[in-house]
C-alpha cells in the first residue's frame, strides 16, 4: 500500500499522459505514491487554484495531503466560467490579437520548422474565434481594464507583478492545511519579487529560473510535458528528494536543451 498521498495542481507541465509506455515524471509519481493529478493542458493559474480551494473546503481529511503545484500564466489564461478549460492558453491570442501579429516572421510560431504545427495553430485560434466571438467584446475589455497586455510587443505593467504575488501569498497560505506544498514557477515568474517570500516548513518555493526556459524548442511538439526523457528524470528525482527529504528543488538541475543542445 502507498503511505504517503501527493495531489498535483497545474497545466500541461504537470498534467498526468496516457501514452503508451510513458516514463513521464507524472506517471512515475503516481506508481510510487498515492496519486491524485488535478492538473489539466491548457489551464491557467485561477482554474487550478480554485481547484486547490475547492478540495480545502469538501470536507475531506487533508493534513496529510502532499502537494505539488505549478504556477501557470496568470493573466494570459483567465478563468472564466464560459471558456472551456483548455481553451484557455489561447483565449487571448485569438480574440484580442491583431491578425497579422502571427504573420510576422519574429513570432515564435512563425520560427518553428514544424509546417504542420504552423497550419494546425492558425486553425485552432480561427476555431476558438468563431467560438467565443460573442464574448470578444468582453475579454478585449477584460485585458484593457487590467492594462495588463495593453501593448502585446512591449512589457509587462507592474500591476502585474502584484497580483502574481498575491497568489503565491495565497498558496502559502494554504500550505498551513496540508502535510507540505512544492511550488513551481512554469512562466511569467517575477522572481525577483518572489524571492521574498520565505519558506516555511509547510511551503517550498522551488529555486532557479521558470520551467519552461529548459527545452524550450519542444514546447509545442507531441512531447510530454514538454520535455525530453533525461528531464523527466531529473524532475522526478528531484520530486521524491523533496517528498522523503525535503531537499531544496532547484529548476538549474534540469538540462538546458535548446537548437544548440540538441
Amino acid at each position: 500500500m502507498k503511505e504517503k498521498k501527493v495531489w498535483i495542481f497545474g497545466d500541461s507541465y504537470a498534467a498526468y499522459t496516457q501514452w503508451d509506455g510513458s516514463m513521464a515524471w507524472p506517471t512515475r509519481i503516481a506508481e510510487k505514491y498515492d496519486v491524485k493529478n488535478f492538473a489539466s493542458d491548457g489551464t491557467g493559474i485561477w482554474w487550478s487554484i480554485d481547484q486547490l480551494i475547492k478540495l480545502t473546503r469538501d470536507g475531506k481529511k487533508i493534513e496529510n495531503i502532499i502537494v505539488i503545484f505549478f504556477v501557470s500564466q496568470y493573466i494570459g489564461r483567465p478563468s472564466f466560467n464560459f471558456i472551456d478549460k483548455e481553451d484557455q492558453v489561447h483565449i487571448f491570442q485569438a480574440l484580442c490579437v491583431p491578425d497579422d501579429y502571427y504573420d510576422s516572421e519574429d513570432h515564435y510560431v512563425m520560427q518553428r520548422k514544424d509546417e504542420e504545427y504552423k497550419q494546425w495553430f492558425d486553425e485552432h485560434l480561427k476555431e476558438i474565434n468563431s467560438r467565443y466571438k460573442k464574448y470578444k467584446d468582453f475579454i478585449n475589455q477584460f485585458y484593457n481594464y487590467s492594462n495588463e497586455y495593453q501593448d502585446i510587443f512591449g512589457g509587462i505593467h507592474d500591476g502585474w507583478n502584484i497580483n502574481y504575488i498575491s497568489y503565491y501569498t495565497l498558496l502559502k497560505e494554504l500550505s498551513n492545511q496540508f502535510n507540505k506544498m512544492l511550488v513551481v514557477p512554469v512562466q511569467d515568474t517575477p522572481h525577483e519579487l518572489i524571492g521574498k517570500i520565505k519558506n516555511t516548513n509547510k511551503f517550498m518555493l522551488a529555486e532557479g529560473p521558470q520551467l519552461r526556459l529548459h527545452d524550450e524548442d519542444s514546447i509545442d511538439l507531441p512531447q510530454q510535458n514538454h520535455m525530453r526523457q533525461e528531464n523527466h528524470d531529473i524532475m522526478f528525482n528531484m520530486l521524491v528528494d523533496w517528498i522523503e527529504n525535503n531537499t531544496v528543488f532547484n529548476t538549474e538541475k534540469l538540462i538546458k536543451i535548446t537548437q544548440d543542445t540538441k
